[in-house]
């Protein structure tokens, strides 16, 4: 069995995910889109308890911005969802991915 194809992206980003698609349908390779945890406006509060601040600062000697911190959150939720569902592995991609035939 081949490993699912996972595409992360923000909902409202639907151009920025087109190519991407396009090729994967013409391959008629299956995909899954993943909507990303979106931090453009700050990180959704229902997030902020998955987050520890002061070690991030600790380890990077630097805040993270909240879009870095939703883009972290948002692939740490697609493992977590690999792990929950058994999966031996996963393809994921980020949206703006670009594959051409070495890919298939």
């Amino acid at each position: 069995m081949k490993p699912p194809i996972i595409i992360l992206t923000l909902k409202d980003r639907v151009a920025r995910r087109t190519r991407l698609l396009s090729v994967l349908k013409t391959q008629g390779v299956p995909y899954e889109l993943w909507f990303a945890v979106d931090g453009r406006n700050g990180l959704p509060q229902k997030y902020e308890h998955l987050v520890d601040r002061q070690q991030i600062f600790k380890n990077l000697h630097r805040d993270l911005g909240e879009a870095e911190i939703a883009c972290a959150l948002s692939h740490q939720l697609i493992y977590k969802e690999i792990l929950d569902r058994n999966l031996k592995a996963a393809i994921i991609l980020e949206d703006d991915a670009i594959i051409d035939e070495t890919f298939f």
